[in-house]
């Protein structure tokens, strides 16, 4: 009841709500939300692609889940750095919380895929779908960043982005090391 209770609360009044969330640090809401965007992204894939072996699907979901936790905790830890040095407050487990909370919007990829498998014309529309669930992901990101931290909405959005130009870097360098060693393995 807690979770819904929350979700009454951010929809009335948000600022509250926001500081509530950053206050209680409640994990168990992030993995929630972890959780529930994962399983959308599975979801939406199984049904685009015409299905999936039950052991793929698991393997895939846990494999989605971890690389979303991970990034959720690389950006929640970098954002919060650039935000406590700026505004000299904040939680870095509220970020993560409230980052895990944004996953929630990804329920909308469910929603599409299934007006896919009744509709097939609709593929042509899927990576546009992607980008605009993206995007509101994003601004319900920068909204919650906004009323928690009481930055301006500018100021927000470039914090958050310079939080994820390391992410993106190391994203690289990881994917570089990765290519050499498999270069070195077969030569």
């Amino acid at each position: 009841m807690n979770f819904i209770n929350t979700v009454y609360d951010f929809v009335t009044e948000p600022s509250k709500a926001v500081d509530d969330i950053i206050k209680t640090r409640s994990l168990f809401m992030a993995f929630l939300g972890y959780v529930t965007g994962s399983l959308s992204i599975m979801i939406m894939l199984a049904l685009g692609e015409g299905g999936m072996s039950n052991f793929g699907f698991t393997f895939a979901f846990f494999g989605v889940l971890f690389a979303d936790i991970c990034i959720g905790f690389f950006v929640a830890s970098s954002a919060h750095l650039l935000l406590e040095l700026s505004t000299g407050k904040g939680s870095a487990a509220g970020l993560f919380t409230l980052i895990g909370l944004s996953q929630f919007s990804l329920t909308l990829l469910v929603s599409f895929a299934l007006m896919q498998a009744a509709l097939p014309a609709l593929t042509v529309f899927k990576g546009f779908v992607v980008v605009i669930v993206s995007v509101l992901q994003l601004c319900f990101i920068l909204y919650m960043m906004n009323k928690a931290y009481g930055l301006s909405k500018v100021r927000t959005f470039f914090t958050l982005a310079l939080s994820l130009a390391p992410a993106v870097l190391s994203m690289f360098m990881a994917g570089g090391a990765a290519l050499a060693l498999i270069i070195y393995l077969l030569f």
